[in-house]
């Protein structure tokens, strides 16, 4: 309960969640997508395409779905995908679903064969921002997707986990060297920020 913080109730599964606010439901993340109903807390549905058959879950090369992401305004649902391989042949990449009835409405966003992060929404233009990279070739591209999914704009050589600041209008891109900006609405490439890694002192 928002109000007392007591809990209501609990919901047998676990992993990343994202929550639609138009339908009150739950995808839930671990080694595939499972939803729940977010009032009755119960398993209702999942996406099969996102599930692993029984046995081959761990280290099988058999793909899974390892996290999910929701644009409630155009009702994008985008599937953060694994090929389940350890080491440097790991691949991480986004599927796109339909959130009312899960039709798979494009795999492997916004490029085949390559990896993916996790994406960003402008609910006022109804646009998703999804970069990625080809392991193959090193290309990087951020990809703007309208409400069907199509690519509407894109912008190379920018790759990573993408941030979208409405109030701003800006995309950020955090990559391996630093964050990237670019201009959301001509998608113009505007400035980059070295950024570090660094340990901080908590009691400093």
């Amino acid at each position: 309960d928002g109000e007392t913080l007591s809990p209501l109730g609990s919901i047998d599964a676990y992993g990343r969640i994202t929550v639609d606010p138009i339908t009150h439901r739950l995808y839930i993340a671990q080694v595939g997508v499972y939803i729940a109903d977010g009032e009755r807390g119960e398993i209702i549905d999942r996406i099969e395409e996102t599930i692993p058959e029984e046995g081959t879950e761990i280290y099988s090369g058999v793909p899974r779905g390892v996290d999910v992401y929701i644009n409630p305004g155009n009702r994008h649902l985008y599937v953060m995908m694994d090929n389940n391989t350890p080491g440097s042949n790991s691949r991480h990449w986004l599927d796109l679903y339909d959130a009312d009835d899960y039709t798979l409405l494009a795999k492997q966003v916004p490029w085949p064969y390559g990896s993916s992060s996790a994406p960003d929404f402008d609910l006022e233009r109804g646009l998703d921002y999804v970069s990625g990279y080809h392991p193959m070739t090193g290309d990087q591209k951020l990809v703007a997707l309208d409400t069907e999914g199509r690519e509407v704009d894109h912008l190379w050589g920018v790759g990573g986990e993408v941030f979208f600041s409405p109030r701003r209008d800006l995309i950020y891109v955090a990559g391996w060297e630093g964050l990237d900006v670019v201009e959301a609405k001509t998608m113009n490439y505007l400035d980059f920020y070295p950024c570090k890694v660094t340990l901080h002192d908590p009691r400093n």
